[in-house]
C-alpha cells in the first residue's frame, strides 16, 4: 500500500505554489508551472490527498515571510530524496548566502570535483523545494542566468527580489 501525502496550493507573488507533506516533513515545494511537475510528484510513490496540514501552513508561513523580506533562510523539517551526490550538492545550496549567487563551477569546486558543472546542473535541477533550497542563486560561469524548470523570468525575479531586500537593509 502507497504512503499518502497531502498537497497544498497556495499563492505567491510570483505564481502558485504546491506543498507536499506529511504531518512531520515536507516532501516537495514548486511552483505549479514548474517543467515535469508530474515526473517528480510521481517520483515520491505516494497517493496524494488535497489537505492542509500543520507543515503545510508551516511552509506557506514561511514562504510569505520570504517574499515581504523578512525570511532569509528557512527552518522546515525536508525529506531529501536524490542521490548522495544530490544531497551534497543541496546542502552546498543552502549555503549560498541571501542575495548572492554562484556558478554551477564554484559550486564544483567547492565539493572538489572542478569537471562536475554540468552534474551540478543536473543536481540542481532535481531539488525539490523551490525556493527554499535556493537553486535560483546559480548561475552560469559567464554569469548568464540559466536552467530554471518554473522559468527564467522567476529567477531573474528571485535575485533582483534578495539583491533588492540585502540592498536595503
Amino acid at each position: 500500500m502507497k504512503k499518502v501525502l497531502y498537497k497544498n496550493h497556495f499563492q505567491t507573488p510570483i505564481g502558485e505554489m504546491l506543498s507536499i507533506s506529511d504531518y512531520e516533513s515536507l516532501y516537495l515545494l514548486e511552483f505549479v508551472e514548474r517543467k515535469n511537475l508530474k515526473k517528480k510528484i510521481d517520483g515520491l510513490g505516494a497517493d496524494l490527498e488535497e489537505r492542509p496540514t500543520f507543515v503545510s501552513r508551516l511552509v506557506e508561513e514561511e514562504v510569505q515571510e520570504y517574499f515581504s523580506g523578512i525570511r532569509k533562510e528557512f527552518d522546515l523539517p525536508l525529506v531529501f530524496q536524490g542521490t548522495a551526490f544530490q544531497k551534497k550538492i543541496w546542502r552546498e545550496l543552502e549555503q549560498i548566502p541571501f542575495g548572492q549567487t554562484k556558478t554551477y563551477k564554484e559550486i564544483a569546486q567547492k565539493i572538489d570535483n572542478p569537471n562536475a558543472s554540468i552534474a551540478v546542473g543536473a543536481a540542481n535541477a532535481s531539488n525539490h523545494f523551490a525556493i527554499v533550497i535556493p537553486c535560483h542563486r546559480l548561475k552560469s560561469s559567464s554569469g548568464q542566468l540559466s536552467g530554471y524548470a518554473a522559468g527564467i523570468w522567476r529567477k531573474q525575479w528571485l535575485l533582483h527580489f534578495e539583491e533588492e531586500v540585502a540592498c536595503g537593509e
